[in-house]
């Protein structure tokens, strides 16, 4: 069982392939896919969708977690990412894979056992659990490494739904933060 985390963004789009099949699991490749910041937004998608394409080309992934969108203080820059977030998912189910979201404060409480923790904790936590060096790292990429092991966790923890379910309550989101595909 091969697991794609994905960090939506529209310049950088964070990757991480990990591998659950063996016990401990085994990071596989992990980075960004970069698009150019002064090509419209169109183009920028298109260079997205075609490298998520490779990536399901070269991987049989099983699970694709995401990191749903945040609508924070520029709607305009939500409705880009949720336009990145519906390619992604778009790739995900156009490969057999099935798609799982998680709000991004779940991630953080699943991964470090704090949802207000900040990028650098997340970051030195999933580069420690997965034993990558720290060298010029992109956060982009740990986020979407964070992504995919809380979707582990996921997997492997049952106990963690309760607790999701808690933190979701505390931060007024929906308790549905799955959904796959139709078989």
């Amino acid at each position: 069982m091969i697991v794609l985390g994905l960090d939506p963004g529209t310049v950088r789009t964070g990757f991480a392939i990990v591998d659950i099949k063996q016990d401990p699991f085994s990071l596989l490749k992990f980075g960004v896919l970069s698009t150019d910041s002064k090509k419209p937004l169109e183009q920028r998608l298109l260079a997205i969708g075609q490298q998520l394409e490779t990536i399901y080309q070269q991987h049989t992934i099983s699970d694709t977690a995401l990191e749903k969108v945040f609508f924070g203080k520029n709607p305009d820059s939500a409705f880009k990412l949720g336009q990145v977030f519906g390619l992604c998912t778009y790739q995900a189910i156009s490969a057999g894979s099935e798609v799982y979201p998680y709000a991004a404060r779940y991630i953080k409480q699943s991964v470090t056992g704090s949802g207000n923790a900040d990028k650098k904790a997340v970051q030195t936590f999933v580069l420690n659990i997965f034993k990558v060096k720290k060298n010029n790292i992109v956060n982009d990429a740990t986020d979407a490494l964070a992504v995919a092991l809380c979707h582990i966790y996921q997997k492997q923890n049952t106990n963690l739904h309760s607790l999701a379910s808690s933190v979701q309550m505390k931060a007024g989101i929906n308790h549905d933060c799955f959904f796959k595909r139709n078989s």
